[in-house]
């Protein structure tokens, strides 16, 4: 969170000529709501099961697509299944605490 991951995919993706996605605004699409309303209405659980399915979505339909996800997607052994199925390449995003709370003080995030 706050690593850059949202502003880096695009410029990413378009100097490969693909497409960028965000697994976070693509579970908001598929859920209707932000996030935040599905980590308090349904835990983060249902949040994290959502997120996967997106995310193995997306790399299924767009080929070799750039996809920015959260700290959540690369802690889960079964989204690292998916990504060595799909042959995919990671990128790490690392910054300095004090950037990361710069960066996402008083933000609305729910971790």
């Amino acid at each position: 969170m706050g690593a850059g991951k949202s502003t880096l995919a695009p410029l990413l993706a378009r100097a490969l000529g693909t497409v960028a996605s965000d697994t976070d605004r693509e579970v908001e699409a598929v859920s209707g709501c932000s996030v935040r309303e599905i980590f308090e209405r349904d835990g983060e659980e249902t949040f994290r099961r959502r997120e996967l399915e997106v995310f193995r979505g997306l790399l299924a339909r767009n080929g070799a697509p750039v996809v920015a996800t959260g700290g959540g997607t690369v802690a889960s052994d079964e989204a690292w299944e998916v990504l060595a199925d799909a042959g995919a390449t990671t990128v790490w995003l690392d910054a300095p605490a004090e950037v990361l709370a710069a960066r996402t003080g008083g933000s609305e995030r729910p971790l």
